[in-house]
C-alpha cells in the first residue's frame, strides 16, 4: 500500500505522455493491489487457522466448527459459509472473515483509482498569431510611381493582386468571407484584446422613413422618386440625383418596363454607400392608370474606415472564432505624410476616443471604396412584356439578382468583415504592413487524475488485516503454534466415541462425515495423560 500511495502521489496530475515506465499507470496500480490484497490474505488465513484451535479451547463446540473455520481460512466463499454458520460463536474468526470478503472489492477500486481526463495545456515554446495593422498600404491599389501606365497622380499600378482583391470582395458580398492571416501551433489559441484597422459596415432598414413622390400612372408610366434621409455616416456623393423607380402595366410589346429592383452607390475617400430599392410584391396584380406604386423595402448600407477592438478572440487550425466586437468610427485629420523616396503618401485617421492615429495610402483610400460603391450601384431588375423576365445587367458580373433576393443587413456586415480581413493580412491579404499579434496557444493533453475516494477500500482493509493480526497474536499467545498444519490433526485426534458411534454408512462421503461432526461436541483440551485431544463434551 505505501508504493501504491507514492507511485500516485507522483503521478497525480501529471501529463500521461510523461510517464517514464513501460509498464501504464493503472496496471502498474492494479500489479500492487493484486500483491496488497494476495499479501494480507497470508494473515487472515493463518489467523483464522490459528483461531480455530483457540475456539475448541476455550468451550466445547461441535466439531463441524473445524471444517468452517478451515474453509473460512482457504478463501472468500468459506468465509461467507462461516458466518452463516458460526455465527456470534466465533467473534474474532467472523471479523477476519468479513476482512476477507471486503478484499473482493479491493481489484475493482483499484481500477477505479485512476482517471485520465483531458485539459488544456499552455504551449511555451510557441506562440499563436494573428493579423493587425496600423498602417493600411494596398498591394492591389500600388501607385504608379514610376508612370509606367502613361497616368499620373494617382493612377494605379498594373498588378495581379488588384483582381484577387476584387474577387475577395464578390466573394465577401456573396457570404464566403475572406478569412484573416493568423497562425494556431496548438489544439487553440486565444489573444488577449486588440485593436485593428479595419472596416466597419451599417445598415439601416428605412422603409418607413423614406418619401416617396409619384407622378403620372400605370397605364404609360408612373414616376417615383425616392428620397433618402441625409443622417447617415457615408453620403450619396450626388444627393440631388433622385432615386427614381418606374412602373407600367403591360400591355403590348410598346409598354414601357416596370422596376423589381434598383440600387444607386458612391464611394471615395473615407467610405462608400449604398442605396437599395425593391418591390414586395403587387407588380403582377399592378392594373392601368393605376397611381400608388407597388410595396417596397428601402435599404441604407455604408462603409467606411473604423478602429475594431477584439475580445476574447480564440482560433483552431480549423478557423477563427470571434468574440465580442467593438468599433469607432475614424476621422481624417487633414494629415499627410509623404512616403520617404517614392511619390506616395499615407492619409492620417484618428479614432476620437483614444486618439490612436492610422495611415493609409492615399492611392487606396480614394479608390478602394470607390471601387465597392461602383460594383454595386446602378443595378437594375426590369419586367418587361410578356412577363419573360428581367433582362440582364449590361456587365457580365449581375449582382442584380443577388441584392434582390440576399440579406443586404448581412452581406453588408460580411463585406465589411472580408475588407477588415484584408487589410490585417500580409501574404494572403492586401496589406504589405500588417503585423501579427501575439497570443497564447493551448493542446489537449491527457494527465493522471487520482481519485483518492476509491483508496478508502484498501486502506480500510489495511488497516483492519493489521489490528485483526495484532489481536490475533494476542489471543492466541501462549497456545500451541498449530494454524492449519494437517499433522496437528493426525496427532491431537478425537477421544471419548466409541466405535459404533463413529461408524459411517458406506460409501463415506465429506458430507457423511460433515453431517456426524455436526451432532459431536468436544473441546480441544488435555487428557488424564496431559496430551492435547479433542475430548467428547
Amino acid at each position: 500500500m505505501l508504493l501504491i500511495l507514492v507511485v500516485l502521489f507522483k503521478a497525480n496530475n501529471h501529463p500521461l505522455e510523461s510517464w517514464p515506465l513501460w509498464i501504464q499507470p493503472n496496471s502498474l496500480i492494479s500489479v500492487f493491489t493484486t500483491l496488497g490484497r494476495t499479501a494480507m490474505m497470508v494473515p487472515v488465513a493463518s489467523c483464522i487457522s490459528q483461531l480455530k484451535w483457540r475456539h475448541f479451547h476455550l468451550r466445547p463446540n461441535r466439531l463441524s466448527h473445524l471444517q468452517a473455520l478451515d474453509d473460512a481460512s482457504r478463501g472468500p466463499w468459506g468465509s461467507f459459509m462461516l458466518l452463516l454458520t458460526v455465527r456470534a460463536n466465533a467473534l474474532m474468526a467472523g471479523a477476519l472473515a468479513v476482512v476477507s470478503l471486503i478484499a473482493l472489492g479491493i481489484d475493482p477500486a483499484a481500477q477505479q483509482i485512476l482517471g485520465f481526463p483531458q485539459r488544456e495545456t499552455k504551449l511555451t515554446n510557441v506562440t499563436a498569431g494573428v493579423g493587425i495593422s496600423t498602417s493600411y498600404s494596398s498591394k492591389a491599389y500600388l501607385q504608379d510611381t514610376n508612370e509606367v501606365t502613361g497616368s499620373t497622380d494617382f493612377a494605379t499600378m498594373f498588378n495581379p493582386d488588384l483582381f484577387k482583391l476584387q474577387s475577395s470582395i464578390i466573394d465577401g458580398i456573396a457570404g464566403s468571407v475572406f478569412q484573416p492571416m493568423y497562425s494556431c501551433p496548438g489544439a487553440r489559441c486565444s489573444w488577449e484584446p486588440f485593436t485593428t484597422l479595419g472596416v466597419c459596415g451599417e445598415f439601416r432598414n428605412m422603409t418607413d422613413v423614406v418619401k416617396t413622390n409619384c407622378s403620372g400612372d400605370t397605364s404609360y408610366l408612373l414616376t417615383c422618386n425616392y428620397t433618402f434621409p441625409s443622417n447617415v455616416p457615408i453620403q450619396y456623393d450626388d444627393p440631388d440625383r433622385p432615386f427614381t423607380m418606374s412602373y407600367a402595366y403591360q400591355l403590348g410589346a410598346t409598354s414601357a418596363p416596370t422596376m423589381f429592383f434598383r440600387s444607386m452607390g458612391s464611394g471615395s475617400y473615407g467610405g462608400a454607400a449604398l442605396y437599395t430599392v425593391k418591390v414586395v410584391s403587387g407588380v403582377d396584380e399592378m392594373g392601368s392608370e393605376q397611381e400608388t406604386p407597388p410595396p417596397t423595402h428601402s435599404y441604407y448600407s455604408a462603409w467606411y474606415w473604423c478602429a475594431r477592438t477584439y475580445h476574447n478572440l480564440t482560433a483552431t487550425p480549423a478557423g477563427i472564432e470571434a468574440g465580442p466586437i467593438t468599433s469607432e468610427a475614424l476621422v481624417y485629420t487633414n494629415v499627410t505624410t509623404d512616403v520617404a523616396g517614392t511619390t506616395e503618401s499615407y492619409n492620417q485617421y484618428m479614432a476620437p476616443s483614444t486618439g490612436t492615429t492610422y495611415n493609409i495610402t492615399n492611392n487606396v483610400d480614394l479608390h478602394l471604396f470607390s471601387y465597392v460603391g461602383q460594383l454595386l450601384g446602378d443595378r437594375l431588375i426590369e419586367d418587361m412584356y410578356p412577363h419573360a423576365g428581367s433582362n440582364f445587367d449590361n456587365d457580365s458580373l449581375d449582382l442584380s439578382y443577388f441584392l434582390f433576393t440576399a440579406d443586404i443587413a448581412k452581406s453588408t456586415a460580411d463585406l465589411a468583415d472580408t475588407l477588415t480581413h484584408q487589410i490585417r493580412s500580409n501574404a494572403t491579404g492586401d496589406n504589405t504592413n500588417a503585423s501579427m499579434f501575439s497570443g497564447t496557444a493551448f493542446i489537449t493533453e491527457t494527465y493522471i487524475h487520482v481519485r483518492w475516494p476509491w483508496l478508502i477500500l484498501p486502506l480500510t482493509e489495511t488497516v483492519l488485516v493489521a489490528m485483526l493480526l495484532v489481536i490475533s497474536i494476542l489471543l492466541t499467545r501462549g497456545q500451541p503454534l498449530l494454524k492449519m498444519s494437517v499433522i496437528a490433526f493426525l496427532v491431537h485426534g478425537i477421544e471419548g466415541w466409541t466405535p459404533e458411534e463413529l461408524e459411517i454408512r458406506r460409501p463415506e462421503t465429506a458430507e457423511k462425515l460433515e453431517e456426524l461432526s455436526s451432532t459431536m461436541r468436544a473441546r480441544f483440551a488435555e487428557d488424564v495423560e496431559g496430551r492435547l485431544r479433542f475430548l467428547r463434551s
